[in-house]
């Protein structure tokens, strides 16, 4: 197991992920302030989403490391790799689906339509 010590190497570097993590959040909103009211209510709520999705993807990624890593401990490398396969369908498709949805509102026709939403005007 782990001794203290170990655990205790490990706070800074995820002190530090987590910090660099909001700071890009604090830095998105700083550079859109210039925009306006509507973009900066904008970039806050895809912070807000972006935040959610990345402790989503964090808890599935650590609780397939655990069982995973269980696996390996009882030296079975097969059903290790048999575990980890039920979690890629689970995280490829809302990664097509937030893909698809991004393609969509960065064209011409759904970044128009976004625009036109929040009055955002170009120059």
């Amino acid at each position: 197991m782990f001794t203290n010590q170990d655990l205790k190497k490990l706070i800074i570097p995820l002190f530090l992920e987590q910090l660099l993590v909001a700071l890009v959040g604090i830095a998105d909103v700083f550079v859109i302030g210039f925009v306006g009211e509507a973009a900066v209510s904008g970039v806050s709520l895809v912070n807000a989403f972006n935040m959610i999705f990345i402790n989503l993807f964090t808890a599935l990624a650590s609780g397939g490391a655990v069982v995973i890593s269980q696996y390996i401990g009882k030296k079975d490398k097969e059903q290790a790799g048999a575990a980890g396969f039920p979690h890629l369908p689970g995280v490829q498709f809302p990664d097509g689906i937030g893909i698809a949805v991004g393609c969509y509102f960065c064209s011409g026709t759904g970044c128009q339509r976004t625009a036109d939403a929040f009055d955002v005007r170009q120059g």
